[in-house]
């Protein structure tokens, strides 16, 4: 079965092609304004004329994406379809391609995807940064490209990572070395990625944060565009994460399940929006620059209950309990039927809460009917 973005990762993505006028400043410097939100760096894209409209900057894609419905807004080519997982995908053409009002490019293919959580309109390949001289300033809210040669940076330190090609006409994309708990580990890095650091399975087991003593939340992954996992990650707390002179203490990683690496899915680690977001990005087309900035991380919430729900048949169910929860600790099993709800939304709301709220449940467990009764923990 083919990998949809395996595939995709052979068409073209956002390479550096003109100066759309007004951005090139005396210096020779290309500028263009960029937002950060809690979950992506946006930039505005005009296609064809029209627009302008909201794209992500997603380091961690090889390739890049718009919404069906945008492309058939916009009566976007269709130059290919490729039958994957079961269904057509579609690659549209786009002509006339501005990035932030400041980089034109003549043609671009994008993969057409609908129901992906993008939380834009498309989304930018790592290119749009790993192709030459170019800035990343969160803070001043700035991507910056340097035609005539490198910027001075000053104050920046070079980052243990390598720009590497993964597939012809994909974008370089960046692979970090981060410590993690002072041990090694490489991980792309991904502003699209929602968490602080997700890794393997096997390596969250070879590094002791997948076991029956360490208490974890449980977590839902995506596949990317091939849906959920049907089993639960973990999250669990690291003493420290490093990369280069980028620090976090006491943070929140995750863990994924074992079946995700079996099926092939995002088999590297992955360093997410919440850390990369602490610091200001310098790049060449073979090495990263990067220093600390005065952004906040953001930092993942779990239901501190420890329950993960799910709908079964119109039965609300226990999917996970994690271990060391409130929850675990009161009895809760998986497989526990919850009967002193409506809907999965009431359950959801019953098994979430602020650190301190108590919570009663009822559950259904065999022939039996049993009542658990804990009080929300920030436990992790």
């Amino acid at each position: 079965m083919f990998n949809r973005r395996r595939v995709l990762s052979l068409l073209s993505s956002p390479f550096l092609a003109s100066v759309a006028g007004r951005a090139l400043a005396a210096d020779g410097v290309v500028a263009a304004p960029i937002t950060l939100n809690d979950k992506r760096i946006l930039i505005d894209v005009t296609l064809g004329g029209k627009g302008p409209y909201p794209f992500a900057i997603d380091t961690g894609g090889a390739f890049s994406l718009i919404r069906e419905s945008l492309a058939e807004e916009l009566k976007l080519r269709q130059v290919r379809t490729l039958w994957l997982n079961g269904k057509p995908s579609p690659i549209y053409e786009a002509k006339d391609v501005v990035m932030g009002g400041a980089v034109r490019q003549q043609i671009v293919a994008f993969g057409g995807i609908e129901g992906l959580r993008l939380g834009a309109q498309g989304a930018l390949a790592a290119g749009l940064l790993t192709t030459g001289d170019s800035e990343l300033d969160l803070d001043a809210g700035e991507w910056r490209l340097f035609p005539n040669g490198p910027p001075d940076r000053n104050g920046y330190v070079r980052a243990p990572a390598e720009l590497r090609l993964e597939g012809a006409n994909a974008s370089k994309r960046i692979f970090g070395q981060v410590m993690l708990n002072g041990a090694p580990l490489e991980a792309i890095l991904d502003t699209g990625g929602p968490l602080v650091l997700t890794m393997p399975y096997e390596e969250g087991v070879k590094r002791g944060l997948w076991n029956d003593a360490t208490p974890y939340s449980p977590q839902s992954f995506s596949g990317g565009v091939l849906g959920l996992s049907k089993s639960r990650g973990r999250m669990v707390r690291a003493k420290r994460l490093e990369l280069g002179p980028i620090v976090q203490e006491n943070v929140l990683v995750c863990v994924r399940p074992p079946d995700m690496d079996q099926a092939g899915q995002r088999a590297h680690a992955v360093l997410g929006l919440p850390f990369l977001r602490t610091m200001n990005w310098s790049l060449s087309s073979d090495a990263l620059w990067v220093r600390r900035n005065s952004q906040a991380p953001t930092v993942p919430t779990y239901a501190l209950s420890g329950v993960w729900v799910t709908n079964d048949g119109g039965k609300v169910v226990v999917d996970s309990v994690g271990g060391g929860s409130p929850a675990a600790k009161a009895g809760v099993r998986p497989g526990d039927v919850v009967q002193n709800v409506a809907d999965l939304r009431e359950a959801i709301a019953l098994f979430n809460g602020p650190a301190g709220q108590p919570s009663t449940v009822t559950l259904k467990r065999g022939g039996e009917t049993v009542t658990a009764e804990f009080v929300m923990t920030d436990y992790l």
